[in-house]
């Protein structure tokens, strides 16, 4: 659209009007607005300095998802924990002023099996932003000259607000470059199983692999796997040799491509899923996951 199109205010006030009623009858968030809608997302921006405060102005109830976020981020719980850990392997903030945004944001992204967590997450905060879709495409950035392709669905969730940002970098959460530079946080050892949970579910794999034959069948042992940098391991294998195993033990961290990753086995591996899966019905998890870490079928 031209410049002088988009002064027009019966057609400003029209286009409003339609990504309203693509969304069901409600306000999209920021995130479905810049995707779908980037030129009227640039006029809100340009005259009323930000969708927050065109939100603020129109009394949509986009605003007030800061006023319900920010509650859950006044003090540690299990299912912040959990989404500290989601968000250290799976997510990045963003601040004002750095990669475009003009606001303080937590972006999460998962894959489409993975996406009930999603709006477990976005009821938990009382948001009413929308959960948007990223499509597949053969460059997504990045990591060591390597090109991340991306083949499937990819379910963003977009959580503003400048005290959720700050409670995230306060707890250690690397704020650029994160892939590279993520090291020790600060979580406290009552709520570490669910961060613990949420890290393995982020970024962490859980396989069986056969070490005896029976008569009446195969033996299965567990491995669990946490990907990330050396320094972020470290803090992690520390954590659970103290908390988990009394210091009784030492975990191992190996080398893999161009990260690494923390390996338990066996009874150790039985164990730490024991551990962190044993308040999970109340709080997140991927069900998944926590299926094939108690040997049961996918669903």
């Amino acid at each position: 659209k031209t410049r002088g199109f988009w002064r027009n205010k019966k057609f400003f006030e029209q286009e409003v009007q339609k990504a309203i009623n693509q969304n069901g009858g409600k306000w999209p968030g920021s995130g479905w607005i810049k995707l779908n809608k980037p030129g009227l997302a640039t006029e809100i921006y340009k005259n009323y300095g930000g969708i927050r405060k065109f939100n603020k102005e129109r009394g949509f109830n986009g605003y007030t998802d800061y006023k319900r976020a920010n509650k859950n981020f006044e003090k540690w719980s299990p299912k912040l924990a959990y989404l500290m850990g989601l968000i250290v392997t799976d997510g990045h903030l963003s601040k004002p002023k750095t990669r475009g945004y003009s606001c303080f944001k937590i972006s999460i992204g998962l894959s489409e099996k993975d996406k009930k967590i999603l709006y477990d997450i976005h009821k938990w905060l009382g948001l009413s932003n929308t959960i948007y879709v990223a499509e597949p495409s053969k460059k997504h950035g990045k990591i060591n000259g390597r090109s991340i392709i991306t083949r499937h669905n990819c379910y963003v969730l977009n959580i503003h607000g400048k005290a959720p940002y700050l409670f995230a970098k306060k707890a250690g959460i690397a704020t650029k470059h994160k892939s590279h530079r993520q090291g020790i946080l600060k979580i406290p050892d009552k709520y570490f199983a669910h961060f613990l949970r949420g890290a393995i579910d982020g970024d962490g794999s859980v396989t069986h692999g056969a070490y005896n034959i029976v008569k009446d069948g195969q033996k299965l042992s567990l491995s669990i796997h946490l990907y990330g940098t050396h320094k972020f391991l470290l803090f992690v294998k520390k954590k659970i040799e103290k908390i988990l195993f009394k210091n009784q033990i030492s975990l191992n961290i190996y080398p893999s491509k161009t990260i690494f990753v923390l390996v338990l086995s066996g009874k150790r591996a039985e164990k730490l899923r024991n551990w962190i899966y044993k308040e999970a019905n109340e709080n997140f998890f991927f069900p998944r996951k926590r299926n094939k870490a108690f040997f049961k079928n996918e669903s």
